[in-house]
């Protein structure tokens, strides 16, 4: 269980990933040992899951963000989900509940990669149906947990 020292440091790590551990300390008035021994049980626990740094798609020419739902048969979710999470273009795959069984989220450079890799969706095995929703503007987009 986290206590509030842990969300202390979870808190100041989502809200900069490169923070150092004397910085954390330092807020937290702990020993910099403690904040190195209380983050490397966090990774062990697989509660951080993994430090990463965030790109702006448009900055580097992706600026197509859409996320598609997919119907797929009975028993094939697993294999979907399998061959989705293999694609280069998707960032995340989720099975949901709803009138649809998979959600993925695609970033791609242009609206023919886009029609590409629908095409490639819709052809797999065990796919019934897609409905695609291409974002139009972002409002918000938050990567940290509230703790």
């Amino acid at each position: 269980m986290l206590d509030e020292i842990d969300k202390d440091i979870l808190r100041l790590l989502q809200e900069d990933g490169n923070i150092s551990l004397s910085e954390i300390a330092n807020r937290l008035s702990v020993g910099v040992a403690t904040v190195h021994r209380r983050i490397q049980r966090m990774k062990m626990d697989g509660i951080i899951k993994k430090k990463i740094v965030v790109v702006d798609p448009e900055k580097i020419g992706k600026n197509i963000l859409a996320f598609i739902e997919i119907k797929t048969m009975p028993n094939y979710e697993d294999e979907i989900l399998d061959k989705l999470s293999s694609f280069d273009e998707i960032t995340e795959v989720y099975w949901v509940t709803g009138d649809f069984d998979l959600i993925v989220k695609l970033v791609v450079g242009d609206i023919k990669e886009f029609t590409r890799v629908i095409k490639k969706i819709r052809e797999m095995n065990g796919v019934i149906d897609t409905k695609s929703a291409i974002v139009v503007k972002t409002k918000k987009e938050e990567y940290k947990i509230k703790i």
